[in-house]
């Protein structure tokens, strides 16, 4: 493809072969991220949700911007007990999810409050976009399943995404709830603990 004598065709396929390389390696990393939750927590140690989430905002910045999207944020100070790099990872996902399932002009919302009695903590992760039925809420967070075309077209991914945020949050033993917003979106809640 770097050859100064390489003709379109070449380029057009050394081009496709470099997103379907991208897009094996996003299968594979996902896979081995699901595959590591499933197992279960080697070992939980404290972790302050609030700093965490503001770490993983701060690096979907730019990306928010791109999708002509305002990225908020509302982090109360709040510490739960698990795998900092899998709670990372579940942050990521559902900041990644708000942007990609976005329309341009709206915004994704990132909250954290701590929880009762100051123990654990809430992370919320709420969006604007297209309309998602209720019905289709649950299989949204079995792999390799998304909503219809209209809503993944041209969106990457591999559908492993929720998948991995339901695996982790099982393996956190927090609990999760999903629900659509009335204006479009989705609005994700999770609860975990701080023991």
């Amino acid at each position: 493809m770097d050859a100064p004598d390489a003709g379109q065709d070449l380029r057009r396929l050394g081009a496709q072969l470099l997103r379907t390389s991208e897009h094996n390696e996003q299968l594979i990393e996902g896979m081995l991220t699901l595959a590591e939750s499933d197992r279960g927590l080697q070992g939980r140690v404290p972790v302050r949700l609030d700093e965490l989430a503001q770490k993983v905002a701060d690096q979907h910045e730019e990306q928010a911007a791109r999708h002509q999207l305002t990225l908020r944020s509302k982090l109360a100070a709040a510490t739960v007990s698990g795998d900092p790099v899998l709670l990372e990872r579940l942050i990521a996902n559902l900041i990644g999810n708000a942007i990609k399932y976005n329309e341009p002009g709206g915004w994704a919302e990132i909250e954290v409050r701590p929880g009762p009695g100051g123990l654990g903590g809430t992370l919320v992760v709420g969006n604007t976009g297209a309309p998602v039925p209720s019905e289709s809420v649950p299989v949204m967070f079995e792999p390799f399943r998304r909503l219809g075309a209209d809503r993944i077209a041209g969106k990457g991914g591999v559908g492993l995404g929720l998948a991995i945020v339901r695996s982790i949050v099982t393996a956190h033993q927090a609990s999760l709830q999903a629900k659509p917003r009335q204006a479009g979106g989705l609005e994700i809640s999770i609860d975990l603990p701080g023991k």
